[in-house]
């Protein structure tokens, strides 16, 4: 089993404001998020959990599936009763007729979560696309959405997670180019039902989710390009900004390819329209919000140079930013940065060796979920409290496979939460 080593420093960064604020304008910038020193202290008395070891993990697996067994009753045979709270991992997978032990997704009717129907598990008669859920505490994968991909053809399927929803975007122009024309939602609470929404003109994998509203950049799609045999036609992905309210059927257009604020990647960050842009001018990344009703910048609210190895990841109310710290191969920080300019160190964490490497980072509720993967395979989560400092990890038995393309960090719902 893969192990985790983790020190878990609790620091607000100490940043303040010279001069007065302006629109556009910076609010908080400091040389890269590093911890205050003036606050550090050692490791011992910062230190406030430890990872799981071996032992450790295999007897709570073992106490977590003799709690679900305890809990089917003499007369709910073929299902499963799931405890407040429990995680549900999502992931796009290929599937064919050597598929076994995936059932379809159901739970009784109800306000909260109770059963969860165990199943027939499905005959796989040729191959799918599929977007499937795991439960790690009760050992249980189901599917969530399949479709059949002919080669004449291909589409594939992306997820993003929002609100406790799954979004699932179908991709039409795979593998060549990204066309997303179709978005399904699905209610875990209800997965019988589903909400579709046709995107016309069609999105690239630029999406974000804020509220009630889709904000897509949409496929350019050919354009032509000079070669060695002249001018041939190459595909590119970007271009105009749109929103699409849902249960709406026409996108409206934002803001053109060409206009300044139309850059960067878009985030969903609570009720907020959010993007990061590495500016070539400065080499630096601006965190930035935007107007949710013209999609124009209203703020830069954050600065941060162009290191090597940085990641950033949206969470439900802030950015998470990752780094590798130099000369430290198997060693990350997780950062969490909230609209407001606020920066905060949540962890160090060193993995066991340098082949490992921070997948992504989710937030729900009032829980990061750090994904951990080696050779493009998540091999465990580590979980942190955001409100009581908590961590801990959840192995995964068996891991799950990365598939193109990957996820923002999407991929986490909380089943019956309270």
């Amino acid at each position: 089993m893969k192990q985790i080593h983790v020190l878990v420093i609790f620091l607000m960064l100490l940043v303040f404001l010279s001069g007065c604020t302006v629109q556009k304008e910076i609010q908080k910038k400091i040389p890269i998020l590093e911890p205050d020193k003036s606050q550090e202290t050692s490791k011992d008395s910062t230190s406030k959990t430890s990872i799981l070891n071996e032992t450790e993990k295999n007897q709570d697996k073992t106490t977590e599936g003799q709690k679900t067994q305890d809990n089917v009753s003499e007369n709910q045979e073929t299902q499963l009763q799931i405890s407040p709270n429990t995680v549900l991992i999502l992931y796009s997978a290929n599937l064919g007729k050597q598929t076994s032990g995936v059932s379809n997704f159901d739970v009784s009717e109800g306000e909260l979560y109770t059963y969860i129907g165990t199943g027939t598990p499905i005959t796989w008669d040729t191959e799918y696309r599929a977007i499937l859920g795991t439960i790690p505490t009760l050992n249980k994968t189901y599917n969530f959405y399949r479709i059949t991909s002919p080669s004449y053809a291909q589409s594939y399927l992306y997820l993003m997670t929002k609100n406790n929803k799954l979004f699932i975007l179908r991709d039409w122009g795979y593998p060549e180019e990204t066309e997303i024309k179709d978005i399904i939602i699905i209610d875990p609470k209800k997965p019988e039902i589903k909400d579709q929404l046709s995107i016309y003109p069609a999105a690239s994998s630029d999406i974000a989710i804020v509220g009630n509203s889709i904000f897509y950049t949409n496929t350019i799609g050919y354009k032509s390009a000079p070669s060695l045999t002249g001018y041939t036609e190459v595909r590119s992905s970007g271009g105009d900004l749109y929103k699409l309210d849902i249960g709406s059927t026409q996108s409206k257009k934002l803001l053109d390819y060409s206009d300044s604020d139309n850059t960067g990647m878009l985030y969903g960050i609570g009720d907020n329209l959010a993007s990061v842009y590495l500016n070539p001018d400065t080499n630096e990344y601006e965190f930035r919000v935007h107007d949710i009703n013209t999609g124009k910048v209203s703020e830069i609210f954050y600065r941060l140079p162009n290191v090597p190895d940085l990641w950033v990841y949206g969470g439900e109310t802030a950015f998470y930013v990752v780094l590798k710290v130099p000369d430290q191969p198997s060693t990350y920080q997780i950062h969490q940065l909230k609209l407001n300019g606020e920066t905060k160190l949540l962890l160090n964490i060193e993995l066991d060796s340098d082949s490992h490497y921070i997948e992504g980072v989710d937030q729900v509720n009032n829980q990061a979920f750090i994904s951990v993967a080696k050779a493009g395979v998540i091999d465990e989560i580590a979980v942190y409290g955001l409100e009581d400092d908590s961590f801990n990890t959840i192995p995964l038995d068996p891991d799950i496979s990365l598939l193109h393309p990957p996820s923002k960090g999407d991929r986490f719902i909380i089943l019956n939460p309270n």
